[in-house]
């Protein structure tokens, strides 16, 4: 089956890294993989997005909802 092609504005993104206890964050991945560490701390972040007129790309660009989500991630 054919995907449509999609089209969105991003509205909003947000990126905030932070760092945090390095014992914390290896308990979280499968082996052999371990989080990468800098000065001592794993280093984690959270991604905010806001799309907005989100739509088949072949509609006008003023018609679509909104979707808002986040992401966690920790650099491996």
């Amino acid at each position: 089956m054919r995907q449509p092609h999609m089209s969105s504005v991003v509205e909003r993104l947000l990126l905030v890294n932070h760092r945090v206890d390095p014992g914390g964050a290896a308990r979280l991945p499968p082996a052999p993989l371990r989080p990468q560490q800098v000065g001592g701390w794993a280093v984690a972040g959270i991604r905010l997005i806001r799309l907005g007129r989100v739509r088949p790309a072949w509609l006008p660009g003023g018609v679509g909802p909104r979707s808002e989500n986040a992401a966690r991630r920790v650099a491996w």
